[in-house]
């Protein structure tokens, strides 16, 4: 038996491994034909592709990369490496990578298909259908083309969304929030939404609208925006708003920096807060918030609160989730009560999630519990529903 065919032999024994998720007899035989040939294109792309299927991400960029710098036109690597990073949802990255592979190979279907299939994953229509038409012009009968064309035709770019929180305190009913919104998203690009808001709380009402975006400044910095207005307000601001800057500082973690203020008919809170969203893997996110804001009360009182947050949020699909939070101190992002606002110390923890029982309507109910200082207790139940069209 030559020498090629025990390689080749051994390639087909780490894949079937790798099938059979014996992710690491499959490194030790992809290592093993390293050990004698540096240069051999087939197992660098082997143990890569081992290596993303674990959440090794970055360690399967390192090889994916090693094997392009031997073979830089070679289209597995190319492949492997844009699909680290849309697995961790940094399409545009994924996206840039194989349309430069494109400009070489402008009919490779294994390329086209990617393509179609990140901006599908983008939600990004119009781009979707172009790739996946490429392929049917010369494959009619392409399944894998047809498939992801015909998810692209019924991507919603308009959500209607509507809910109802109830806050308990101390065992007595003290709050009801109802709101409904439109959101617009005809891609990853930006988001447009606007909403009304409808609060009884403490034997008082207050109504309030609010409009916001969100918008990719760049390739990766993204800025987002909200401004809210409560003419007449006693428990809303009567005006607020908040800006925050995130950049991925690299492609599974986000940093963000963020700043808000809500003048309410009393007092006056200004904060501002930095933070951090890590992808250890693709559909996990772990998210740490810290702010700081300063309540100026109009009598002449004013006192400087701080807040930890962290954050952890299970993606099941691309549009089901599941996550939970633990929060300390006066957690005074984007405040939105009078009663949130002055020194004020919670330990505070959520849960909730979001579920679409069809491709157009789902639901998002939560659950927030507050121990507050001098024995107040806040229980909040929320249910929020939702319909894409």
């Amino acid at each position: 038996m030559s020498y090629a065919s025990v390689v080749e032999s051994r390639l087909k024994e780490a894949a079937e491994k790798a099938q059979a998720k014996d992710f690491e007899g499959a490194l030790k035989i992809y290592d093993s034909i390293l050990e004698d040939n540096h240069d051999n294109i087939d197992a660098l792309n082997g143990k890569a592709r081992v290596l993303s299927w674990m959440g090794k991400y970055m360690d399967a960029r390192d090889i994916y990369n090693e094997a392009l710098l031997k073979a830089p036109e070679n289209i597995e690597a190319l492949i492997g490496l844009g699909d680290t990073y849309a697995w961790q949802k940094d399409y545009d990255k994924a996206i840039e990578i194989l349309d430069r592979a494109l400009k070489k190979n402008p009919n490779e279907k294994e390329i086209l298909i990617r393509l179609a299939r990140y901006n599908l994953w983008s939600q990004k229509k119009r781009e979707t259908i172009e790739y996946a038409d490429k392929i049917l012009r010369s494959n009619p009968l392409d399944e894998d083309a047809t498939g992801i064309k015909k998810e692209a035709t019924n991507i919603r770019t308009l959500e209607y969304y509507t809910g109802y929180y109830f806050l308990n305190i101390n065992n007595n009913a003290d709050g009801h929030n109802v709101y409904a919104g439109l959101r617009y998203k005809p891609g990853k690009k930006y988001t447009l939404y606007g909403q009304f808001d409808y609060l009884n709380r403490f034997n008082k009402t207050d109504g309030r609208l609010l409009g916001g975006f969100s918008s990719a400044l760049t390739e990766k910095l993204n800025l987002s925006a909200e401004l809210g207005l409560a003419p007449g307000a006693r428990i809303f601001p009567i005006v607020s708003g908040y800006l925050e800057l995130a950049y991925p500082v690299v492609s599974s973690t986000v940093l963000s920096a963020g700043l808000n203020l809500s003048h309410y008919r009393d007092a006056d809170v200004y904060g501002m807060s930095v933070a951090g969203e890590y992808y250890p893997y693709g559909n996990l996110s772990v998210f740490l918030r810290v702010s700081i804001s300063k309540t100026e009360f109009d009598g002449g009182k004013s006192s400087v609160n701080d807040a930890q947050m962290l954050k952890v949020t299970w993606f099941i699909n691309d549009t089901d989730k599941i996550f939970t939070y633990l929060a300390r101190g006066n957690e005074a992002f984007r405040i939105d009560t009078i009663d949130q606002t002055g020194d004020i110390k919670a330990n505070i923890f959520g849960i909730g999630g979001t579920h679409f029982i069809t491709p157009a309507l789902g639901i998002s109910p939560s659950f927030e519990f507050q121990d507050r200082e001098k024995d107040t207790i806040y229980s909040q139940f929320g249910m929020e529903f939702k319909y894409l069209f």
